[in-house]
């Protein structure tokens, strides 16, 4: 699916941009959360492709798309699976045990990844920026 995102944005000029997150639910079954950012002029063409690309049907469960309103509930959202520590408090995050994944449980592309994050001088952030309160 990721790969036909990539070449649908790319024919559009733009870059593939996610992050994904892995957990186990309560029935301990495997699920992926993956965001795109896809901006608003293309977000309802790009949604009505997701079907197709994943050869599903939406009324199954298995696909839900839908724009993101709420950056930081959704950062406390995808990161519930974290260590309960000072650290996830001073985020606002509600830490749950989110099952034993084997490999990475979360990750980014590349063109936000680390490496490219550094090049930009950007770095990694410890606790939330002052204009963003945890509430």
């Amino acid at each position: 699916m990721l790969d036909r995102a990539r070449e649908w944005l790319r024919r559009r000029g733009l870059e593939l941009t996610y992050i994904y997150v892995h957990e186990r639910g309560d029935l301990g079954l495997l699920h992926s959360h993956i965001m795109i950012h896809v901006s608003g002029e293309h977000w309802f063409a790009f949604d009505s492709m997701l079907c197709q690309w994943m050869d599903s049907e939406r009324q199954q469960g298995l696909i839900e798309s839908k724009p993101v309103y709420d950056e930081q509930g959704l950062m406390r959202y995808l990161l519930k699976g974290v260590e309960p520590s000072g650290w996830s408090r001073s985020w606002g995050i509600a830490t749950s045990d989110e099952g034993v994944i084997q490999g990475k449980r979360c990750g980014t592309s590349e063109n936000i990844g680390t490496a490219a994050r550094t090049r930009f001088g950007l770095g990694y952030r410890s606790e939330p920026e002052s204009d963003h309160p945890v509430q």
